[in-house]
């Protein structure tokens, strides 16, 4: 399983980091708060990859820092990426509105990070997943 954990939890199941976590039939991880590096530079806030199980789930990427700063997300699955998007400046602490659902096959590596493409200021991003384990 991930973060080398069992079928009843990660290595930090009530916590944060970068692993999936799981409790029973469900799935979750909470990357915490991730500052961004240099302008351009990505930073991981979650990586992983799932065992031999495919997961439903939801990921929310947020960012909490009132800021003018053009933050980009994305998400990558096996080193491709599937999802991307970028709070163009002045959104304040932003948790975005829509939550991408995703189906994440058995022995999949997915990467989600965050990067600040006009500043050099770090700026706090976080990522959340929820779903559901199925075999």
């Amino acid at each position: 399983m991930i973060s080398g954990g069992n079928p009843v939890g990660g290595s930090n199941p009530s916590g944060t980091g970068r692993g999936l976590n799981y409790i029973g039939n469900h799935a979750y991880g909470y990357s915490g708060i991730v500052n961004s590096a240099a302008q351009d530079e990505n930073v991981t806030l979650m990586s992983f990859t799932t065992g031999s199980h495919y997961v439903v789930c939801e990921i929310q990427f947020a960012m909490k820092h009132d800021t003018s700063d053009n933050i980009g997300f994305a998400i990558t699955m096996d080193d491709q990426t599937i999802s991307g998007y970028t709070i163009s400046g002045g959104v304040g602490d932003a948790q975005l509105s829509n939550a991408m659902p995703l189906i994440i096959p058995p022995f999949t590596k997915i990467e989600c990070t965050g990067v600040n493409n006009s500043s050099g200021s770090a700026r706090p991003l976080t990522v959340t997943i929820a779903g559901r384990v199925y075999d």
